[in-house]
């Protein structure tokens, strides 16, 4: 700013702090600067000028701080009502609010406050955003002014309207193909985390995940994970992005065979009943036994 033939200027001179280093940045104290022009005649009468420049001091502090790099972030879409926690890692968060540096994280042209929860780890929480027809760039900022270009992306897609699966039983061993009907599915996210998750209704052991596939807008298809220790009802859910599952809570069974007794029998079909023993067996699915390629009803059924 001007005022009369003065000219202030804003310059930043290094702290004396222990903090600021030129690798790491760090606080600097602000001075304005008072640009005084002096007229001197010279020998012969030519007259020369002087700038003489003085400062006074001031209570403002400016942070420099160092670039942040991501190195990853998860998951990379989300549902346009918005609501995905977004992790971000990398390097060089930083959260000092004393100075403005508050991070941010910019999905396409919408900002949201980051939480801080180390110098490597930044969550976010995606705002709601109804264009599902690309990948938005996503950067982040320390001072919601200077953005990073991260290189991700995150891409949007509606919520998906699930009515029926088929079937909703299966082997212990895995393997069947599970149908899932429905409206506004997409195969816009990340296949990877594209999965489906079998949470077991009584036994205390970890849910199974595994990768779904899509076949178009209102079908998709499941296989039904194997290696499990007793036969169960288990809770079915989908996610598009490894994060947010649906909240139909399809029911799903497995069953498992034990045993069969007895082993043998007369040629005239006129021996007694084949006992087949096991686990999950339900009368509303109307097993069936097959008996050298002829179908027979079951005489009676219980879970066992």
């Amino acid at each position: 700013m001007t005022e009369g033939s003065s000219i202030y200027d804003e310059v930043s001179k290094p702290s004396l702090l222990s903090s600021d280093t030129n690798s790491l940045g760090g606080p600097a104290y602000l001075e304005v600067g008072l640009d005084e022009v002096l007229q001197h005649a010279a020998d012969g009468g030519i007259p020369q000028q002087w700038i003489l420049y003085n400062y006074e001091p001031s209570s403002v502090e400016f942070y420099s701080f160092k670039e942040p790099n991501v190195l990853r972030m998860h998951p990379t879409a989300g549902l346009t009502r918005g609501g995905t926690f977004v992790e971000v890692i990398g390097t060089w968060f930083r959260y000092m609010p004393e100075y403005g540096i508050i991070p941010h994280c910019r999905f396409g042209d919408k900002i949201v406050r980051a939480h801080f929860d180390s110098s490597v780890r930044l969550v976010c929480q995606s705002p709601a955003n109804s264009d599902v027809s690309a990948k938005l760039s996503f950067e982040i900022s320390m001072n919601g002014v200077d953005w990073t270009s991260t290189g991700f992306h995150f891409s949007y897609y509606e919520e998906p309207i699930m009515t029926d699966i088929y079937p909703d039983m299966g082997s212990v061993a895995g393997g069947d193909e599970i149908f899932i009907k429905g409206e506004r599915f997409t195969n816009n996210t990340d296949p990877n985390e594209f999965k489906c998750r079998f949470t077991p209704v009584s036994l205390s052991i970890p849910p199974k995940t595994i990768r779904a596939r899509f076949i178009n807008s209102t079908s998709i298809m499941c296989p039904s994970p194997g290696g499990w220790s007793e036969a169960d009802r288990m809770v079915l859910q989908v996610t598009w992005n490894g994060v947010d599952y649906d909240e139909n809570h399809f029911q799903y069974s497995f069953y498992s065979i034990h045993n069969a007794f007895p082993r043998s029998g007369p040629s005239n079909g006129h021996g007694g009943d084949i006992i087949v023993r096991g686990q999950g067996f339900r009368i509303d699915t109307n097993p069936s036994c097959m008996l050298n390629g002829t179908q027979w009803e079951p005489t009676f059924v219980n879970a066992t």
